[in-house]
């Protein structure tokens, strides 16, 4: 039995000897992962060691807030609420963490009369049901004799109202009983799925069920498309699990869930079995222990396939890599390749899939032609030599992005532009084209280039509170030579907004975009420095009025190929 497990990120190794040294002075009996012996199994030990530990301590950092360990490890804290977390950097906890206050250890240089610190013992001490305080003799032996008084009181009223109580809930009891034991939890199945299926899940309305896990094993090398690894196997079996609080959705709750499920090449059809259980498992049963079970076959296989015909993409003469520049301004463009893509927020998300809005739902695949996009966000430089002004808040100077300026004056800088070019065609990106970019081409990408948003990006958490110059040489650009799609300024995109649009069918075609003419919100994408990194994703989306200026809104600029 430990007192304290302590969760990290091991680029804080040495920050965090520190802190284990200074609360085994305190005597607390502590676990961390440099006790793992050699040959030990890593994942059981931890495991282990979690569920021995009376309370856990997570060490925020910048590193430690993309770990998806250390945030499973502090995800089980708060669940069991012996979470306490310390902060050593200056960072925002991950998404529903936020909550609960942290130690303030980011100055911390080892002192042991530090208040800081002092606090944090205490906090731990109440967690684990141990003060550590030390009391005179007299006066410890007073609180001794106090708390046994109050339990003596306990016990004899406890002695006399359960059996009322008892006597009164029995028949109430026994009907909630009844009920829970007749509602029917998630069907676990066993069946065989056809490529290209969807498997429908059952629930029932059980909130206590959303802290479980649903474990999925597959036979053969068949995967899906939502879930994390637990065990690949070896003997052709892989295990992925599911942890329903973030599975679960409002749908699922009405009667079903859609889990979506494929197959490398789309040819064969695999047998695979569900099984519902209360922890995150890494235990592997063989088939035989599965079916032994005895799991209903009861599942509900929808075929459905969303594509887009890929041959209505237009043939071009121009390849990615491809540049030129804009002779008035002196903008520089290069060329986005067209192709197909799945947009909105999907599986492929992984660590960030559950930042996803409804909004950014569902994924659907649509395909694009090729265009030519501004290498960065239009300039303050770039503005003015075609609007002779410069409304932006901040004016350090020309390489800086423009903004504080509406979806308007963006429709009438880009109106002039045309108007001093022969060839004209330049226009806003519309929506779908814009995330595409953004992606390099549609990847697998939650920030512009990949994702760690701090090589990408200026948002809240490095940006100083104001927008920076573009193509800035600490920023990289992404798969495609973009820089700052995420991050920096917003920007405007051709489309209205509307929270349901990726449920439209004919939204999902070639180059969609949607235009409602007595529709006043326009789309913004791409976050900006002073939003953070959920907000900053590529498939984050907004709403603005159209005549809405501010400091963090500029544009982008693209071109269609005549």
């Amino acid at each position: 039995m430990y007192d304290i497990f302590v969760s990290y990120s091991r680029e804080n190794k040495k920050e965090v000897q520190k802190i284990v040294n200074f609360l085994l002075e305190k005597k607390f009996r502590i676990w961390w992962d440099p006790e793992i012996l050699p040959g030990t199994k890593f994942d059981e030990e931890i495991q282990n060691a979690l569920a021995s530990s009376k309370c856990i301590v997570v060490i925020w950092s910048s590193s430690s807030i993309n770990s998806r360990w250390v945030k499973e490890e502090a995800d089980y804290g708060q669940e069991q609420d012996i979470l306490i977390p310390i902060l050593i950097e200056d960072v925002k906890p991950p998404i529903g963490f936020g909550r609960i206050q942290a130690a303030n250890l980011i100055n911390w240089t080892s002192d042991k009369e530090d208040s800081n610190i002092e606090t944090l013992v205490k906090s731990i001490s109440k967690v684990v049901n141990n003060t550590k305080i030390d009391l005179p003799n007299n006066e410890s032996s007073n609180i001794k004799n106090n708390i046994e008084d109050k339990q003596k009181k306990q016990w004899l009223i406890a002695a006399v109202i359960i059996p009322i109580l008892l006597a009164i809930l029995s028949p109430l009891l026994t009907f909630i009983i009844t009920q829970l034991n007749q509602k029917e939890k998630f069907i676990i199945v066993n069946s065989i799925l056809k490529p290209d299926s969807t498997l429908q899940i059952k629930a029932d309305n059980n909130k206590s069920n959303q802290k479980k896990y649903l474990n999925i094993y597959f036979a053969g090398c068949s995967f899906p498309k939502k879930g994390i690894p637990v065990d690949p196997g070896t003997d052709g079996m892989q295990i992925w699990h599911f942890r329903l609080k973030d599975f679960l959705t409002k749908e699922m709750l009405k009667g079903t869930q859609d889990l979506q499920v494929g197959f490398p090449g789309g040819k064969r059809s695999e047998k695979f079995y569900i099984k519902f259980v209360e922890n995150r498992q890494t235990t592997r049963d063989s088939f035989d222990k599965i079916k032994d079970n005895n799991f209903p076959p009861k599942v509900s296989i929808v075929s459905e396939k969303r594509t887009v015909q890929k041959q209505a993409i237009k043939n071009s003469k121009y390849k990615s890599g491809d540049t030129f520049k804009e002779n008035l301004t002196g903008m520089e463009f290069v060329w986005i390749p067209g192709g197909c893509y799945t947009m909105g927020c999907g599986d492929w998300a992984h660590d960030y899939y559950f930042y996803c809005e409804e909004y950014e739902k569902p994924p659907h695949e649509v395909c694009i032609d090729g265009f030519w996009m501004g290498k960065t966000e239009v300039t303050q430089g770039e503005w003015k030599s075609i609007m002779n002004n410069n409304p932006a808040s901040n004016s350090s100077g020309s390489d800086y992005p423009v903004e504080n300026i509406t979806w308007h004056e963006a429709k009438i800088y880009i109106d002039k532009l045309n108007k001093n070019n022969l060839e004209g065609s330049y226009r806003l990106p519309t929506e779908a084209e814009w995330e595409y970019a953004c992606r390099s081409g549609g990847m697998s990408q939650n920030f512009s280039g990949g994702d760690k948003i701090k090589d990408f990006a200026w948002y809240n958490v490095n940006s100083k509170n104001k927008s920076h110059i573009v193509a800035h040489q600490e920023k990289s650009s992404n798969g495609l030579n973009l820089f700052d799609m995420s991050g920096n300024v917003q920007e405007w995109c051709e489309d209205s907004f509307k929270s349901n649009v990726y449920s439209n069918v004919k939204y999902r075609e070639v180059n969609p975009v949607f235009i409602e003419r007595d529709n006043k919100n326009k789309v913004v994408r791409g976050g900006s420095w002073c939003y953070s990194e959920k907000q900053s994703r590529c498939t984050a989306r907004f709403g603005l009025p159209s005549i809405k200026r501010s400091i963090d809104i500029g544009f982008r600029v693209v071109k269609s190929e005549k």
